[in-house]
């Protein structure tokens, strides 16, 4: 965003700790199809449990 020259700017960073998907279609075998969100290899996913949470829990 501009701003005037003489006003300070502020801008905050972070980083996420976790690895992140959102489901985007269920088979009808029962497999997730997922969207990623943020970076990551798909080396290090293999061996990883997963947690699927819904908006119930």
């Amino acid at each position: 965003k501009e701003g005037r020259a003489q006003e300070p700017r502020v801008m905050l960073v972070g980083h996420m700790d976790e690895i992140g998907f959102m489901v985007k279609l269920i088979t009808k075998e029962g497999f997730l199809r997922f969207t990623p969100l943020g970076g990551w290899w798909d080396q290090v996913l293999l061996g990883h449990r997963v947690h699927v949470k819904t908006n119930k829990g």
